[in-house]
């Protein structure tokens, strides 16, 4: 349930981030992590998350992106 909860988090912060470039849109993880984080989830799961913020995280850093 929480992983659910995660993908619908995920894709409605990216939908009110508004009309942006042809690339998929990502929602800031300023507003995603704190969230996340949150849920109840078995520790698989909640690995799987981590190791997604952190590949995004490391991708702004690299990108420049607040």
């Amino acid at each position: 349930m929480a992983k659910r909860v995660a993908n619908v988090l995920r894709a409605v912060l990216s939908l009110q981030q508004g009309p942006g470039p042809a690339e998929p849109r990502v929602p800031p993880l300023r507003l995603l992590a704190p969230h996340i984080g949150r849920l109840p989830m078995p520790e698989d799961y909640a690995l799987e998350e981590l190791r997604g913020l952190t590949q995004a995280y490391l991708r702004e850093l690299a990108v420049g992106t607040p």
